[in-house]
């Protein structure tokens, strides 16, 4: 049996791997720069920017030139959230270990390092909090970890299954989304605080059972102040919409004509049995009234719907300089002084948080 769990545990470890590749900048894979930079220039002015969007600019970034001399810098940040006090947390995977920083860049400590034991990660993939714990999922060591908000470690809970997305609801249910083995397997697990697997829900939509269903099916998650859980797909421009019991509310199919175009790429790639589809929605973000998601080419968009699916605010940011393989991997969004500010973990070609503000403030918008 500890063989087989070996065996398992090694198997998982190794898609999670392959997942990661594949998602860093895939659809770009084999191509020349000459063709890239003039693929992003073709679409630039296929898609432009529609008359009402409004345009973010950057507030500041981090970490700076000088918390990098000191030794504070991300060397592959997988994941960005807020704390309730305002604290920002990076979930650092190289470097094993999560950064604090408060919401205007300042360094404040750094938690766990790479090992073994309690507070200690091996690959750590995923990072949500609650209103008093930060927990931190590690596909290497097999663990959620649970952690203070002021990052001392609580509690570790051994798992058994390798989770590259988590949520927590105020209930403290656990919703986590599994590197799926199997076609058939639910999309979202739901679990208490001790572990204890109470449901699962969900059905792959895209791909054969034989062959290409894994990728293709990954998803990103977020949950409501409501409790509703919303699925983004990455690969595709479908948002669910579930109850904290697992029954679908509501499908949002996104219309929006970057997304179509890449959905279609998507399922030609799919239908011709090929790997690495282009990334759609990067990450999704629940607020009060609705939900936000992040999409990056030929520019960075942050598009807000509300609870019925319908378009509210387009928000967007032309990259910084000419250059074609910009992305950012997730975001948040914070409000101080009742104006919006948009954290983003940028990738490429530095890894960064970027703040992002509205250039604009159009009142009647901003309230939405």
């Amino acid at each position: 049996m500890s063989y087989l769990k070996s065996t398992l545990h090694l198997i998982l470890i190794i898609l999670t791997l392959l997942y990661m590749a594949f998602h860093l900048s895939s659809q770009q894979r084999g191509f020349s720069e000459e063709y890239l930079i003039k693929n992003w220039k073709k679409w630039l002015k296929k898609f432009p920017v529609p008359e009402d969007a409004i345009e973010l600019e950057k507030e500041l970034s981090f970490p700076s030139e000088n918390q990098i001399k000191s030794g504070i810098y991300l060397w592959r940040p997988v994941g960005i959230i807020s704390l309730l006090n305002g604290n920002i947390l990076v979930n650092d995977q190289k470097a094993c270990q999560i950064l604090m920083f408060d919401n205007q860049g300042n360094f404040i400590k750094k938690i766990g390092k790479k090992g073994q034991g309690p507070g200690e990660f091996s690959n750590p993939v995923c990072l949500f909090a609650t209103s008093e714990t930060i927990i931190v999922g590690d596909t290497g060591n097999m663990t959620l970890q649970f952690f203070d908000l002021k990052g001392n470690h609580i509690r570790s809970l051994r798992i058994f299954k390798t989770y590259i997305d988590i949520a927590i609801s105020k209930e403290e249910l656990i919703y986590a989304a599994p590197l799926r083995v199997d076609p058939r397997s639910p999309l979202v697990d739901v679990l208490d605080t001790s572990g204890k697997l109470l449901n699962s829900f969900g059905e792959a939509r895209f791909g054969g059972e034989k062959s290409n269903w894994q990728i293709p099916n990954m998803i990103k998650i977020s949950v409501s102040d409501k409790d509703e859980l919303f699925i983004a797909y990455e690969s595709y421009p479908l948002v669910c919409k579930y109850s904290k019991n697992g029954d679908l509310l509501a499908e949002y199919k996104i219309e929006h004509e970057v997304m179509k175009e890449k959905e279609k790429i998507n399922l030609d790639r799919i239908k011709k049995g090929q790997l690495g589809p282009m990334t759609i929605i990067y990450s999704i973000f629940a607020s009060k009234d609705g939900f936000y998601i992040l999409q990056n080419f030929p520019r960075i968009e942050i598009l807000k719907y509300d609870s019925d699916g319908r378009l509210q605010n387009y928000y967007y940011c032309e990259y910084e300089n000419e250059y074609h393989d910009t992305y950012f991997k997730d975001f948040f969004v914070m409000e101080r002084k009742s104006k919006k500010y948009f954290y983003l973990l940028k990738k490429v070609p530095e890894n960064k948080v970027v703040i992002l503000r509205p250039k604009i403030i159009l009142s009647d918008k901003e309230r939405r």
